[in-house]
């Protein structure tokens, strides 16, 4: 039988990497044009097809480097605290800054590429 803390490190491994399939299929594959279901819906992702898939490019690219950077957390927080509420807590809040890390970069490059009406500042790579 597995130990319990072992069972709980691969629960919050599993929860981590469930919510990296999420984010990478959505953003790796959008839908053709934006919609009000699915992908990165932001007021400029919305604009056009082309902040569309621009996008989801751009986060997908920051989610990687998130969720990479987000990968020594999850292990060390199990073997510094004893508290389980610790533990996930620091699983959450380093998952939370990672989300966060991505979304408002990919706002930051996107306002570099585009003008708020949609158009491009800079021409297509």
């Amino acid at each position: 039988m597995i130990a319990q803390e072992t069972q709980e490190l691969l629960l919050a491994w599993g929860g981590v990497y469930l919510l990296l399939l999420i984010i990478w299929a959505t953003s790796n594959s959008p839908t053709e044009k934006p919609n009000d279901y699915m992908g990165y819906r932001t007021s400029l992702s919305l604009k056009n097809v082309d902040t569309w898939k621009t996008a989801h490019k751009i986060l997908n690219k920051y989610s990687q480097h998130s969720f990479i950077l987000m990968i020594p957390f999850i292990p060390l927080s199990f073997y510094l605290f004893d508290s389980d509420e610790y533990k996930y807590a620091v699983v959450f809040v380093s998952g939370g800054i990672g989300v966060l890390y991505a979304i408002v970069r990919t706002e930051i490059d996107l306002s570099k590429i585009f003008f708020e009406n949609g158009k491009r500042k800079i021409k297509q790579e």
